[in-house]
């Protein structure tokens, strides 16, 4: 069993190649309705996603400080369209 986001697995499940047994999440995503969610199929399983922006140990602060500031620059100028952009690759 493979738990992966759709964006790596979806276009294979769409193929037949690598057929989607259900979603990870608690709620099916957009473009995906006719595959069940594994709580649907009786696995209380929810798997949430995360993104993560790392930097090296002794990366100087200020360096930090700037990559907080793009990401809180991004998140509330185009908050609404990067959450609509997740939600439709099942993030």
């Amino acid at each position: 069993m493979w738990i992966l986001p759709l964006p790596r697995l979806g276009r294979h499940g769409r193929t037949g190649q690598t057929p989607h047994a259900g979603h990870r999440s608690l709620q099916t995503p957009g473009g995906y309705l006719d595959i069940p969610t594994l709580s649907e199929l009786g696995y209380p399983i929810n798997v949430l996603t995360l993104f993560w922006s790392l930097a090296p140990r002794g990366t100087p602060r200020e360096n930090i400080q700037k990559v907080y500031e793009a990401h809180k620059k991004a998140a509330e100028e185009r908050g609404k369209e990067i959450a609509e952009t997740l939600k439709k690759v099942g993030a």
